[in-house]
């Protein structure tokens, strides 16, 4: 550890940015200053090393490029692209499971670990209800999700070619959920011309299959697509909040406002559902 060198750094850093990753280069400087800086405040390292990442910052070192914004992302499909991918999806070659992932990521404004690790017990067809549990859950708080028409079908043709009992996303043994990495990876190698690379070896040679109009996409924009369409049907900000289970940030109104909302939610999922509806009714 005492011969890394911030040249060391820096190179690994640009080979992250020369590929393309720039918000994985800012994730992996942080985690590693964030090492070395516990390094030295412990024994014995902080008397066997130097800090090799104080010398070093993104921008000044034009590590990064100077229109990089920053890490935070905001990429959301627009209506057009909606319709876009309801066209892709069906000959991209993703499994049909996969396929439905996706549309339950954008109707029910859920990160793709809720809905890989879904269990068939957690969800009520007769109540049109899918709870998250705590364990599942970001925040470990347990989520109810009031399933719209729309979100309940894709549940329903899921069902209908269900290979588990237990698991909605079953990997190929049965015995637990298919990987979420997995599932992301699937809809990454179908963008890779985006950024001009080739397909990787023995995966999806359709590099351009999921590809939109505006450029790439990752799950977890369905999820902030999903709300952004709500807020454009008017749904109140805090109730987007609560459709997107995040944590109130006041602890006073946590403690002394605890109504759940659960009618309002119900209102605005349908909302999204019944908008989907109208940009994709093929599929609806």
């Amino acid at each position: 550890m005492s011969s890394v060198q911030p040249e060391h750094i820096e190179k690994m850093l640009r080979d992250v940015v020369k590929r393309g990753s720039y918000r994985a280069s800012v994730t992996l400087f942080a985690d590693l200053k964030q090492m070395f800086r516990w390094a030295a405040r412990k024994r014995a390292w902080k008397n066997l090393i130097e800090n090799p990442t104080e010398e070093i910052n993104l921008k000044e070192d034009k590590i990064l490029p100077k229109e990089y914004e920053g890490a935070e992302r905001n990429r959301a499909l627009n209506e057009h692209e909606i319709r876009e991918l309801a066209r892709k999806l069906p000959a991209s070659g993703l499994m049909p499971k996969t396929q439905i992932a996706m549309w339950l990521m954008l109707s029910c404004c859920c990160r793709i670990g809720e809905v890989i690790q879904a269990r068939w017990e957690h969800v009520n067809f007769d109540a049109s209800e899918w709870v998250i549990p705590k364990e599942h859950s970001k925040n470990r708080k347990a989520h109810t999700i009031y399933l719209s028409p729309f979100a309940l079908q894709k549940f329903q043709e899921l069902k209908a070619i269900a290979s588990s009992e237990k698991w909605c996303f079953p990997d190929t043994t049965g015995t637990t959920h298919v990987c979420m990495k997995s599932t992301t990876k699937q809809v990454r190698d179908r963008q890779m011309a985006a950024i001009g690379r080739k397909p990787m070896k023995n995966r999806s040679k359709n590099s351009d299959a999921l590809l939109l109009v505006n450029g790439d996409w990752v799950p977890h924009d369905l999820r902030r697509t999903g709300a952004t369409i709500m807020q454009s049907l008017h749904v109140a900000p805090a109730i987007i909040e609560r459709v997107l289970n995040h944590v109130e940030p006041s602890k006073l109104v946590r403690t002394y406002q605890t109504y759940d909302y659960a009618e309002e939610k119900r209102d605005a999922w349908n909302r999204l559902g019944n908008r989907l509806a109208e940009l994709v009714p093929q599929i609806a």
